[in-house]
């Protein structure tokens, strides 16, 4: 695992919380190599519990893909404390994001655990959350990188139950 410099990491028996402090730039920890030194495959399905402080007025998701090394950006699958998601391709250096599908209204429930799953196959990637699909986006922007959780400005987000399984005709 590694991290953004802004992010704060507690682990507990409810899971793994992120804080981040104020900074303007998405707070992220990353999956970069899975057991035994393995590398992620090119295509999965992520799937994540998640649940948010009432208090924070934030975004959280998912990152997918991050770009190793120089940093270059990931995409992202992110929910709001108003209730919207929006996936984009995330700029790691300048901390913009590139939407590449807008805001939808979302059936999240805020302070209780909802579950996300992301189907990241080839340049396609459904977003489900709590087992409803919420939509697709599509780029060939990058084929593969690490996985992550991210949180943005001011929030408190808990994480427990990661799982990544390996799409049929994958090695892993």
């Amino acid at each position: 695992w590694s991290s953004t410099s802004n992010a704060r990491v507690s682990c507990g028996d409810s899971g793994t919380t992120l804080l981040t402090g104020d900074a303007s730039h998405l707070a992220g920890i990353f999956l970069d190599r899975l057991p035994h030194g393995a590398a992620l495959p090119s295509n999965y399905i992520i799937q994540v519990q998640v649940s948010m402080d009432l208090q924070s007025q934030s975004e959280f998701g998912i990152f997918f893909r991050n770009q190793p090394g120089s940093q270059q950006g990931a995409y992202s699958f992110l929910l709001n404390s108003s209730g919207y998601w929006r996936a984009s391709i995330y700029d790691n250096q300048s901390g913009t994001a590139s939407v590449l599908y807008g805001q939808q209204v979302t059936q999240a429930q805020l302070g209780a655990i909802n579950t996300i799953d992301i189907i990241v196959q080839g340049n396609t990637f459904t977003f489900y959350l709590n087992h409803y699909r919420q939509g697709d986006a599509i780029s060939n922007q990058y084929t593969q990188g690490a996985i992550g959780l991210a949180a943005s400005a001011g929030s408190s987000v808990s994480f427990k139950n990661l799982s990544i399984y390996t799409l049929p005709g994958e090695n892993p």
